[in-house]
């Protein structure tokens, strides 16, 4: 009995040897399905771009609301200027208290007329990115935002940032080799091809072989 349980416990070795066993927490080959890793990028690198927008949509909102509270403070210069001109303020006969009621109103007229204006742009370039719509318009405006310091600069250069994306104007319905604005304006499309050089490299290119051989004497 002892000699068979030696046998067979020296069989079990001789097997194990031959056919190691896997750890339970050893490495586990890489999956090619759904839990691949370029599947992953690629999703991760559109959700984030649509993060972006949806950030921007909300800042944009937020902003055009500061922008028509700052831009109201100059009524009360337009109330001022009315009441001059309406003779509501004592001592306002004559003409350079005429001239500063209509200052007043003008200024501050056009100061309400731009604020507010601005204020609607931004509430549209808002909804805008939030439908990933308008690409255009959202940039225009996200450069005339720059106007409203602080605030406007600071997201207008970040709605032009993010809109000059590829990923995010493919969002948008535009082509990847679709030239952006800012290649238009820099004078530069995509797959132009380049001018061909001039200097003596091409004059030389097209001379005759005689013409490139000064010392050679023409046979008759």
């Amino acid at each position: 009995m002892i000699g068979v349980r030696s046998s067979v416990r020296n069989a079990g070795r001789v097997d194990s040897r031959l056919h190691p066993r896997t750890p339970r927490n050893g490495p586990r080959p890489a999956s090619h399905g759904r839990n691949a890793a370029g599947p992953k990028v690629s999703v991760s690198v559109d959700a984030l771009n649509r993060d972006y927008l949806k950030l921007l949509s909300r800042f944009h909102f937020v902003v055009a609301g500061i922008s028509a509270v700052v831009t109201a403070l100059p009524a009360v210069h337009l109330l001022l200027g009315v009441a001059i001109l309406t003779g509501r303020l004592n001592g306002n006969d004559g003409l350079l208290v005429s001239v500063l009621g209509w200052v007043l109103v003008a200024v501050s007229s056009l100061f309400l007329l731009c604020g507010w204006t601005l204020a609607v742009l931004m509430c549209l370039v808002g909804r805008r990115l939030a439908q990933r719509r308008s690409y255009m318009f959202c940039l225009l405006v996200a450069a005339v935002e720059c106007v409203f310091v602080p605030f406007g600069t600071v997201l207008g250069v970040f709605t032009a940032i993010v809109l000059t994306r590829p990923g995010v104007r493919t969002l948008f319905g535009l082509k990847e080799n679709q030239p952006s604005p800012l290649d238009w304006l820099a004078g530069s499309q995509p797959g132009e091809s380049a001018a061909p050089p001039h200097g003596p490299a091409s004059a030389s290119s097209t001379e005759s072989p005689d013409d490139a051989l000064p010392g050679t004497i023409p046979e008759d």
